[in-house]
Protein backbone atom coordinates (compact mmCIF):
# COMPACT_ATOMS: atom_id res chain seq x y z
CA UNK A 1 0.00 0.00 0.00
CA UNK A 2 1.35 3.41 -0.97
CA UNK A 3 0.02 6.47 0.83
CA UNK A 4 0.19 9.69 -1.13
CA UNK A 5 1.33 12.57 1.10
CA UNK A 6 -1.09 15.39 1.99
CA UNK A 7 -4.10 13.45 0.80
CA UNK A 8 -6.56 10.85 1.83
CA UNK A 9 -5.47 8.56 -1.00
CA UNK A 10 -4.38 4.93 -0.88
CA UNK A 11 -2.82 3.00 -3.74
CA UNK A 12 -2.59 -0.77 -3.57
CA UNK A 13 -0.29 -2.11 -6.29
CA UNK A 14 -0.57 -5.84 -6.82
CA UNK A 15 1.27 -7.85 -9.44
CA UNK A 16 -1.32 -7.23 -12.15
CA UNK A 17 -3.74 -4.84 -10.54
CA UNK A 18 -3.96 -1.47 -8.81
CA UNK A 19 -6.78 -0.41 -6.51
CA UNK A 20 -6.98 3.25 -5.60
CA UNK A 21 -9.44 5.01 -3.34
CA UNK A 22 -9.17 8.64 -2.42
CA UNK A 23 -10.55 12.09 -2.00
CA UNK A 24 -8.90 13.92 -4.86
CA UNK A 25 -8.57 17.44 -6.04
CA UNK A 26 -7.34 18.35 -9.50
CA UNK A 27 -3.82 19.05 -8.18
CA UNK A 28 -3.44 15.64 -6.52
CA UNK A 29 -4.23 13.63 -9.65
CA UNK A 30 -0.70 14.07 -11.02
CA UNK A 31 0.95 11.97 -8.31
CA UNK A 32 -1.46 9.10 -8.97
CA UNK A 33 -0.90 9.30 -12.72
CA UNK A 34 2.88 9.34 -12.27
CA UNK A 35 2.82 6.20 -10.10
CA UNK A 36 0.46 4.31 -12.41
CA UNK A 37 2.29 5.44 -15.57
CA UNK A 38 5.58 4.07 -14.19
CA UNK A 39 3.83 0.80 -13.41
CA UNK A 40 2.47 0.55 -16.97
CA UNK A 41 5.89 1.29 -18.49
CA UNK A 42 7.53 -1.37 -16.33
CA UNK A 43 4.89 -3.96 -17.27
CA UNK A 44 4.59 -3.30 -21.01
CA UNK A 45 7.85 -1.60 -22.03
CA UNK A 46 5.78 0.39 -24.52
CA UNK A 47 5.69 4.15 -24.03
CA UNK A 48 2.93 4.72 -26.57
CA UNK A 49 0.54 2.36 -24.75
CA UNK A 50 1.62 3.70 -21.36
CA UNK A 51 1.05 7.29 -22.47
CA UNK A 52 -2.43 6.47 -23.79
CA UNK A 53 -3.19 4.75 -20.50
CA UNK A 54 -1.95 7.70 -18.42
CA UNK A 55 -3.92 10.20 -20.50
CA UNK A 56 -7.14 8.19 -20.23
CA UNK A 57 -6.66 7.63 -16.51
CA UNK A 58 -6.06 11.35 -15.92
CA UNK A 59 -9.15 12.39 -17.87
CA UNK A 60 -11.40 9.83 -16.18
CA UNK A 61 -10.22 10.81 -12.69
CA UNK A 62 -10.49 14.53 -13.49
CA UNK A 63 -14.04 13.99 -14.75
CA UNK A 64 -14.95 12.05 -11.61
CA UNK A 65 -13.51 14.74 -9.34
CA UNK A 66 -14.80 17.79 -11.17
CA UNK A 67 -18.12 16.70 -12.65
CA UNK A 68 -19.11 13.61 -10.67
CA UNK A 69 -18.08 14.65 -7.17
CA UNK A 70 -18.30 18.37 -7.97
CA UNK A 71 -14.89 19.00 -6.35
CA UNK A 72 -16.25 17.88 -2.97
CA UNK A 73 -13.67 17.06 -0.33
CA UNK A 74 -16.12 14.59 1.22
CA UNK A 75 -16.59 12.27 -1.76
CA UNK A 76 -14.32 9.46 -2.88
CA UNK A 77 -13.17 8.29 -6.28
CA UNK A 78 -12.65 4.53 -6.58
CA UNK A 79 -10.25 3.32 -9.26
CA UNK A 80 -9.41 -0.19 -10.36
CA UNK A 81 -6.72 -0.86 -12.96
CA UNK A 82 -5.93 -4.31 -14.34
CA UNK A 83 -2.65 -4.79 -16.21
CA UNK A 84 -3.29 -7.89 -18.33
CA UNK A 85 -1.16 -9.50 -21.02
CA UNK A 86 -3.34 -8.23 -23.87
CA UNK A 87 -5.01 -5.14 -22.41
CA UNK A 88 -5.26 -2.56 -19.65
CA UNK A 89 -8.68 -2.12 -18.11
CA UNK A 90 -9.80 0.89 -16.09
CA UNK A 91 -12.78 1.32 -13.83
CA UNK A 92 -13.33 4.79 -12.34
CA UNK A 93 -16.29 5.41 -10.04
CA UNK A 94 -17.37 8.64 -8.39
CA UNK A 95 -20.03 9.28 -5.76
CA UNK A 96 -21.96 11.75 -7.90
CA UNK A 97 -25.35 11.67 -9.61
CA UNK A 98 -23.98 10.36 -12.91
CA UNK A 99 -24.69 11.77 -16.37
CA UNK A 100 -26.63 10.93 -19.53
CA UNK A 101 -23.83 9.21 -21.40
CA UNK A 102 -26.23 7.85 -24.03
CA UNK A 103 -26.57 11.33 -25.56
CA UNK A 104 -22.94 12.44 -25.22
CA UNK A 105 -21.33 13.75 -28.43
CA UNK A 106 -17.83 12.26 -28.84
CA UNK A 107 -17.14 14.10 -32.11
CA UNK A 108 -13.68 15.72 -31.92
CA UNK A 109 -14.46 18.09 -34.80
CA UNK A 110 -16.98 19.82 -32.55
CA UNK A 111 -14.48 20.35 -29.70
CA UNK A 112 -13.52 23.98 -30.00
CA UNK A 113 -14.13 24.88 -26.39
CA UNK A 114 -11.50 24.95 -23.66
CA UNK A 115 -13.56 22.52 -21.62
CA UNK A 116 -15.54 19.41 -22.50
CA UNK A 117 -12.84 17.43 -24.28
CA UNK A 118 -11.94 14.89 -21.59
CA UNK A 119 -14.28 12.06 -22.55
CA UNK A 120 -13.61 12.72 -26.23
CA UNK A 121 -9.90 12.22 -25.57
CA UNK A 122 -10.60 9.01 -23.63
CA UNK A 123 -12.84 7.70 -26.42
CA UNK A 124 -10.12 8.51 -28.98
CA UNK A 125 -7.32 6.68 -27.11
CA UNK A 126 -9.30 3.75 -25.70
CA UNK A 127 -10.42 0.73 -27.64
CA UNK A 128 -13.58 0.54 -25.57
CA UNK A 129 -15.38 3.02 -23.30
CA UNK A 130 -18.62 2.24 -21.47
CA UNK A 131 -20.59 3.55 -18.51
CA UNK A 132 -22.98 2.00 -16.03
CA UNK A 133 -26.65 2.91 -16.39
CA UNK A 134 -26.41 5.75 -13.85
CA UNK A 135 -23.33 7.22 -15.53
CA UNK A 136 -21.09 7.44 -12.47
CA UNK A 137 -18.82 4.49 -13.35
CA UNK A 138 -16.61 4.53 -16.44
CA UNK A 139 -15.12 1.35 -17.89
CA UNK A 140 -12.27 1.75 -20.37
CA UNK A 141 -10.02 -0.72 -22.15
CA UNK A 142 -6.77 -0.27 -24.08
CA UNK A 143 -5.59 -3.28 -26.05
CA UNK A 144 -1.87 -4.05 -26.14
Amino acid sequence: MINVPNNNINIELLEYQANIKGIFDIKSIGSIIKTCHKEAISKYRNKSISNKFATCLYELIANAVEHGNENSNNKYVHINIAFLSNKITLRVEDEGQGFSWENYNYNFEESYEYRGRGLKIVKYYCDDLKFNHKGNIAYACIFI
